[in-house]
């Protein structure tokens, strides 16, 4: 890395940038913030002009400091030089905005302000040119046209199309009254950012191989710096966003007020009666002030017989068509003909509401509604509500957490999309419409012509459609529903296949980029959605060029040990460490990588087909609560196997040129290999997991439970609950109780001043964390509805911490827990056996002959 103390010459000969000239960088950088800031909205003017003060002072800055420090060591130089312009850029943003809101500047003249900008940033732009090419016809061409930039973005604004205005569920809050403040960046934002920004422009300006007079290494290392680069932004972008999440509170709505009529549909195809009882039992146990106005309604696209006799059963409303065109959009639009009330609810076949989903999301509208009277009533334009997205979150363990023993270690893979990413899009109106457990407005819908019929993604679609046609969205973290998420691997794949495939589809059908419908803001946060399903390639890159580089003996990034201790160190740390603070630990890089490298070998030619316009026309819909195939073929292992050889072949090679030809260079590339070798294992691991399914979740639940014997002469046996799920329950008696397995035993079950009867077989007593426990299974009760409701009307998520940024710390665990948990199933399944021993023993037979447990 070579830097130049010395004034630089000008770039006579045309040329924009040298690689070994950092002035140069300054002289463009600021030559195109000069440019965005004669073009910026007002509000971002502040930054552009810190930028260009501390673009222009830095330069003077250099060469003093040049003089006072005459020989610094290359990394030391540009780290100074780059932290004495990021403290000048904060100490200028704050002066700059100080000046802003002061009441010098409020009391001046606009047309003074605007020509006074325009001014400077002319005067900037031409400056930057004198600098760079020494022309002074170009310098002055550059001035005037800037100038009339600035000029044309003040006069032209009439031209933004006030049909479509960029309202957010923010502007209807202020506008009625309602101050709103951004919750304040946490503090540890400026330093993030000041180490991810000197690692960027340090791996622009000096890691580029030129001296290797390589085309081949020179193509690789663009294609890794681009990747790079796109991961950053995705970073920046999303830390950027969740960093001003605020979670906008319940409005408060008093139940003698007019709540609307709410129609809710349940869309099923194919799935499983007893899973849509328990779908349905759900929304008929949700609480409402007149629950005459809640009509559900299960829209049944399989015209099965057995499903009309369950809806007639539990009385709620049974809709079919004909034929099945348009899929599942096609389904709710033919229900949106059946029905009439204002709000619409929708749910998959396998989610369950929580009792309280209605009076945690209804009142949004209620509010909203009064809200626009009021906005009416002072002759403005109101500010309709489109829909609300509430988490999707599941009551089974998904695959990652189940395979990989992990799911205390780690989160729901979905809930860092819903529970962070949604609510923060609240603020730019781009949240994602889910399918599932949404309320939205059937006057939205009826704006858009219905649910979006010509996209595999339909929700996606909708949702968009209904932002870009003026109606804002709110999104939440609250879980008020739970469903199954994919129990098998291939079950999992078909689904990221269509979603990332209709997401891409979408694209291609809106018009989201070059219309005025949608904000810079939301242009933006679209794009990221988009950009998620790129992973499958960034991973490539990611995964194969270390490999490509140690077989092939070229070098790909441009730099010593040091240098990367230095500026990547402290870039890694510090991106781990916001992730997983702004995220609240639902999501670190390091799982963020190890599901990205999972599904990426199944998504990648899925992908790729849809960018080159091969779209697909028919999906499969992922099953639910019948699947329990293994997913250990050889068809999931192989991509995964073969990349452990080349990484293991790699690293070998690696060391050899370290050892052998002294090639201590090679020690960055070799730190890679094996970090993605680490990862390739944790994948193997996974998918060579020979479990089957995914249990649903026993969570902590105290409830205190009553066993008696119907024998009088035995005493009461009171206890807890620990966990309990629809087939399994663990309880702790206060008096240790030594049953044994197959007996059969009743409790009464006592929670919220609730008591229900359960009948169960005993499995067996085991020890955890020193105490036993008795695990029943067959669990059955004959107020079915009502022990459902107990099951699931909970907070059903797990997650308690996060394994940690180190891949072989990750690693290390996974693999402790997994020979952990096998070795407790072989220790309880001893006990089992030793219980059972003594029970066939001919005495404790004979006296235990058809003895009937009961509660009292």
């Amino acid at each position: 890395m070579t830097t130049f103390f010395h004034w630089p010459p000008t770039l006579a000969n045309g040329q924009l940038y040298q690689y070994n000239n950092i002035f140069s960088c300054l002289y463009l950088f600021t030559l195109l913030m000069a440019v965005m800031t004669a073009v910026a909205a007002y509000k971002k003017q502040p930054r552009c002009f810190a930028f260009m003060a501390m673009g222009v002072s830095s330069l003077y800055i250099r060469h003093w400091v040049s003089r006072i420090i005459p020989n610094p060591t290359n990394a030391f130089q540009f780290l100074l030089f780059f932290t004495t312009d990021w403290v000048l850029y904060w100490i200028l943003l704050f002066l700059f905005k100080k000046f802003q809101y002061s009441r010098f500047h409020q009391k001046l003249n606009p047309t003074l302000c605007f020509f006074c900008r325009a001014l400077i940033c002319s005067g900037i732009a031409s400056w930057c040119i004198l600098r760079m090419f020494a022309n002074q016809t170009l310098a002055v061409f550059i001035s005037i046209g800037v100038f009339g930039l600035s000029a044309a973005n003040r006069n032209v604004k009439w031209l933004a199309n006030p049909k479509f205005p960029h309202w957010t569920y923010v502007d209807l809050l202020e506008q009625t009254g309602t101050p709103w403040q951004k919750k304040p960046r946490s503090k540890a934002y400026p330093i993030v950012m000041y180490f991810v920004s000197l690692y960027l422009a340090w791996r622009f300006l000096f890691t580029l191989p030129f001296n290797a007079q390589s085309t081949f290494a020179m193509v690789l290392a663009i294609i890794m710096l681009v990747t790079e680069c796109m991961a950053i932004l995705e970073f920046l972008h999303h830390i950027a966003t969740i960093s001003q999440n605020f979670n906008f509170p319940v409005p408060k709505v008093s139940s003698h007020e007019e709540w609307p009529d709410v129609d809710v549909f349940i869309a099923t195809y194919n799935e499983d009666e007893d899973l849509l009882f328990k779908t349905v039992n759900g929304c008929l146990h949700m609480t409402y002030p007149d629950p005459q106005k809640v009509h559900i309604y299960l829209c049944d696209d399989g015209r099965r017989e057995n499903i009309r006799h369950l809806a007639e059963r539990m009385q709620i409303g049974y809709i079919i068509r004909e034929d099945n065109q348009g899929a599942k959009a096609g389904n709710l639009n033919n229900a949106l003909k059946h029905t009439t009330s204002p709000l619409v609810v929708t749910f998959d076949a396998d989610m369950i509401p929580r009792s309280h989903f209605l009076m945690e999301t209804i009142p949004y509208f209620i509010d909203a509604r009064r809200r626009n009277r009021q906005l009416l009533a002072q002759g403005k334009s109101p500010i309709p509500l489109g829909f609300l997205q509430t988490p999707q979150s599941f009551y089974n363990q998904d695959l990652f957490q189940y395979h990989l023993y992990s799911e205390t270690q780690m989160a729901n893979e979905q809930d860092y999309f819903y529970r962070e990413i949604q609510p923060s899009r609240t603020l730019s109106n781009s949240v994602i419409y889910g399918g599932s457990n949404t309320i939205l407005s059937r006057e939205a819908l009826n704006s858009v012509g219905g649910f979006f019929t010509k996209a595999i993604t339909e929700d996606f679609a909708t949702g968009i459609l209904i932002e870009g046609n003026g109606y804002v969205s709110i999104g939440t973290s609250q879980p008020l529903a739970f469903g199954l998420s994919a129990e098998d691997f291939p079950s999992l794949i078909q689904q990221r296949k269509r979603w990332g495939r209709g997401v891409i589809n979408v694209l291609y059908q809106i018009n989201l980029f070059f219309t005025r419908r949608y904000s810079t803001a939301q242009k933006i946060s679209y794009w990221s959605s988009i950009q998620y399903w790129l992973s499958p390639f960034m991973r490539a890159v990611f995964s194969f060029t270390p490999v490509i580089s140690a077989l092939m003996g070229v070098a790909i990034v441009n730099c010593s040990i040091e240098q990367s201790l230095i500026f990547w160190v402290p870039y890694a740390l510090a991106q781990t460490f916001m992730l997983s603070h702004v995220t609240h630990n639902l999501r670190s890089s390091f799982w963020t990588i190890v599901y990205d490298t999972i599904l990426a070998p199944f998504l990648f030619f899925p992908i790729l087909n849809e960018l080159l316009g091969i779209s697909l026309k028919t999906f499969k819909v992922t099953l639910k609560g019948q699947s329990s195939d293994k997913h250990n073929q050889l068809r999931y292992i192989w991509p995964f196997a073969i990349t452990l050889i080349l990484n293991i072949a790699a690293a070998f090679i690696s060391i050899r040129n370290i050892v052998v030809d002294q090639a201590f260079g090679m020690a960055i590339t070799l730190f890679w290999i094996l970090n993605n070798l680490s990862i390739n294992l944790i994948a193997l691991l996974f998918v060579a997991d020979t479990k089957s399914g995914s249990p649903a979740m026993m969570n902590r639940e105290y409830m205190s439970v009553t066993v008696a014997p119907s024998m009088s002469t035995q005493t009461i046996r009171n206890g807890v609950v620990t966990e309990i799920s629809e087939d399994h329950m663990n309880i702790v008696f206060k008096n240790p109780w030594n049953i044994d397995p197959g007996t059969k035993v009743t409790v009464n079950l006592t929670f919220e001043n609730k008591t229900i009867q359960v009948t169960g077989i005993v499995d067996g007593v085991f020890h955890k964390n020193g105490l036993k426990v008795v695990e029943l299974y067959k669990l059955q009760s004959n107020e079915p509805e009502e022990f459902l409701t107990l099951v699931h009307d909970r907070d059903l998520t797990p997650y308690s911490g996060n394994t940690g940024p180190v891949v072989s710390v990750a690693l290390v665990k996974i693999l402790k827990n997994r020979f952990s948990k096998r070795k407790d199933a072989r220790r309880q399944a001893k006990e089992k056996e030793a219980s059972i021993r003594r029970l066939n023993r001919p005495k404790r037979a004979a006296r235990l002959h058809e003895d009937e447990w009961h509660v009292k």
